[in-house]
């Protein structure tokens, strides 16, 4: 691993192969814990009526989505298709990724570009995925309304080519496009950058801690990292490390992007906008800020 213009890259000890593999597993560990929360969002960032606190108004929503329509059909509705439909795109942007990384964070690359490579890959694998993406976001989301109720992807899918034809699937895909882009170089540049300086601040404590181990003569020569508690050992530190960064990240990412969010379901879903920023307008008009953050 190392590090350049204060980005790690990987790409020469990575296994694509694993890495897809990886990737799809942990695509459907991650859908089946957060389906049910992108149900309610999407739900709420539909909802206009919305006047209570987000808390409460997301726990009023999936009691009554429980109680009339199942877990199953409620809380899981698309599930399947948009798990299987994520998969894909999700891989080609993990290695798209990586390898645009890799290639901009190194010699002869200017030093600015080496350290926003993960800004500037992540948007170019955003653009790679999008057109893989989009089709089963409208889709699915086409399928969280309230009159597709008990209809599959495949019947859902049928009705926008038959009502709107091949730009049906695409609607939204502009504004998708600036949601997704911001969303992700947001998440990929506060990553890299606080796990780069949180494994160096790491590294320096770890190698001074052992130092003053080593002038007391008290470190356990059987032991491999000296008399450090297992759970400060780099391999599993590291690891802990890269899941918090990835929690601020997504954070970030979240906060930055949540009002393009509430405009590409609401024209993804029922054509109520023109564009990005007329729906940003309309939004702030006659909801305010509670409008922008719906889902949040």
């Amino acid at each position: 691993m190392q590090a350049h213009g204060g980005v790690l890259t990987e790409w020469d000890k990575l296994c694509i192969w694993k890495l897809i593999g990886l990737s799809s597993l942990t695509t459907l560990l991650e859908c089946a814990i957060y389906h049910p929360l992108w149900v309610l969002k999407t739900r709420q960032q539909l909802d206009k009526s919305l006047t209570v606190s987000h808390t409460k108004q997301t726990f009023a929503l999936m009691h009554t989505l429980v109680r009339e329509e199942g877990i199953t059909r409620g809380l899981y509705r698309g599930f399947w298709p948009g798990t299987l439909g994520t998969i894909p795109p999700y891989s080609a942007y993990l290695v798209v990724y990586q390898f645009t990384k890799y290639s901009l964070a190194r010699d002869p690359c200017p030093t600015f570009i080496q350290s926003t490579s993960p800004l500037i890959a992540g948007i170019i694998a955003e653009i790679i995925a999008l057109g893989m993406y989009v089709p089963v976001d409208v889709v699915v989301q086409r399928m969280q309304l309230t009159h597709n109720v008990g209809k599959s992807a495949l019947v859902v899918g049928r009705q926008v080519l038959h009502e709107e034809g091949l730009r049906g699937l695409f609607r939204g895909a502009f504004i998708a496009a600036q949601s997704y882009m911001l969303a992700s170089a947001t998440w990929w540049l506060v990553y890299e950058h606080t796990k780069c300086q949180s494994y160096r601040f790491y590294d320096r404590w770890f190698a001074q801690r052992q130092s003053r181990a080593n002038d007391h003569d008290d470190v356990d020569a059987s032991a491999p990292h000296g008399n450090v508690p297992r759970l400060l050992h780099p391999d599993i530190a590291h690891k802990t490390i890269s899941f918090a960064c990835g929690f601020v990240a997504g954070t970030a990412s979240t906060i930055v992007g949540l009002p393009l969010d509430v405009v590409k379901t609401r024209i993804q879903s029922t054509g109520a906008y023109s564009g990005t920023w007329h729906g940003l307008q309309m939004i702030w008009r006659t909801e305010g800020i509670r409008g922008l953050t719906r889902g949040g």
